[in-house]
């Protein structure tokens, strides 16, 4: 299953790599989709693909990290 979530990190998390630990710890192939960085704050849209079960327990050691996670729809983007 693919989900997609904007992931918003306070000034303290934008030097750690919770991306990559979340990744490695739960085997989540991952693509960044949008990010923007700046000296307070940290944001990224990123698309996961893994079971439910898996993304769940992700999201949830994610926000245990201190990273604000909002689950967003899936959008497929057409080419005319």
């Amino acid at each position: 299953m693919k989900k997609t979530f904007q992931l918003v990190y306070s000034a303290e998390l934008i030097r750690k790599p919770v991306v990559y630990q979340m990744s490695r710890q739960f085997r989540i192939p991952f693509v960044i989709q949008q990010a923007k960085v700046t000296d307070d704050v940290g944001e990224l849209v990123l698309e996961m693909e893994a079971e439910e079960d898996v993304l769940r327990r992700a999201a949830e050691w994610m926000v245990e990290q201190g990273v604000r996670l909002k689950p967003l729809p899936v959008c497929v983007l057409v080419a005319e």
